[in-house]
């Protein structure tokens, strides 16, 4: 943000340095640039004033999406908290982590299925990728569960001809 609110004078100024002083699109664009400078910097100051100030953080926080999921899941001690990190977001951040997250699932599953945690309901159960599920015969029967909800909700993105009648 504070570099494009220098760069914008720079900018006007070398297309100035080019064209002249007195060509009108430079002064319109000088102009702009008087009015919007200022303009910008007080509603970022009044942004910035009025947010709730826990969050001010986040405006200034280096650390990326991608490794705020990362960090949560290898630092989370139970299943639930590693499970949301990683299947809850956007699965681009997941890729860097995928085999730690397949070997992860692999060795849960089979506990997972007799346990039945709370946390591991129909949401979550279809955002597990298949073939992270260990054996062959547990992804045929997950992807025969999954096909059933489909079918039993409408059909969804998998819709089924209608019976002729």
């Amino acid at each position: 943000m504070i570099f494009t609110l220098v760069s914008l004078p720079v900018a006007v100024w070398i297309y100035g340095t080019k064209v002249g002083k007195e060509d009108k699109v430079y002064n319109g664009a000088f102009i702009a640039a008087l009015a919007l400078i200022p303009t910008v910097t007080a509603v970022l100051v009044i942004f910035f004033l009025s947010i709730e100030q826990d969050y001010l953080h986040t405006f200034i926080n280096p650390i990326r999406g991608i490794d705020v999921t990362i960090n949560q899941f290898r630092n989370s001690k139970d299943d639930e908290a590693k499970a949301d990190a990683v299947f809850k977001r956007t699965k681009h951040h997941m890729l860097t982590i995928e085999e730690e997250v397949r070997g992860w699932v692999e060795e849960n599953w089979s506990r997972w299925q007799d346990e039945q945690p709370k946390w591991l309901n129909e949401r979550m159960m279809v955002r597990i990728p298949l073939d992270f599920i260990p054996t062959s015969f547990e992804r045929k029967k997950e992807k025969k569960r999954r096909t059933s909800m489909v079918q039993e909700q409408g059909g969804g993105a998998k819709k089924i001809a209608p019976e002729a009648g």
